[in-house]
């Protein structure tokens, strides 16, 4: 079972490294919380711009989910070929991620 996180305030954010896809191509995030993310991608994006997001989390039960989410993006800084991107997390919807191979 996975650890539950202790209540926190909305803007507290955690390191946590998985895959994600934006309406741009993909990125790695760097951190997630309850109300914003930040993800590392070569994609640019503009301060205020619509940004749509996917990724895979653990749940409790160690199920996989699938996170969908649409937001705006707060700001952005250049890491070399990297763009680190923050965006607001302004909408969301879970689901159980599919297994490979079933329906």
């Amino acid at each position: 079972m996975a650890a539950m996180l202790p209540r926190t305030h909305p803007n507290t954010t955690y390191p946590i490294a998985v895959p994600i896809e934006t309406n741009r191509g993909r990125g790695e995030t760097r951190t997630i919380g309850p109300t914003r993310v930040t993800f590392a991608t070569d994609a640019s994006f503009e301060t205020g711009e619509v940004v749509r997001f996917a990724m895979t989390l653990p749940g409790d039960a160690g199920e996989m989910l699938d996170v969908f989410c649409a937001g705006a993006v707060c700001g952005v800084t250049v890491d070399g070929a990297l763009f680190i991107v923050e965006a607001s997390i302004d909408e969301s919807r879970i689901s159980i991620a599919k297994k490979e191979g079933k329906p």
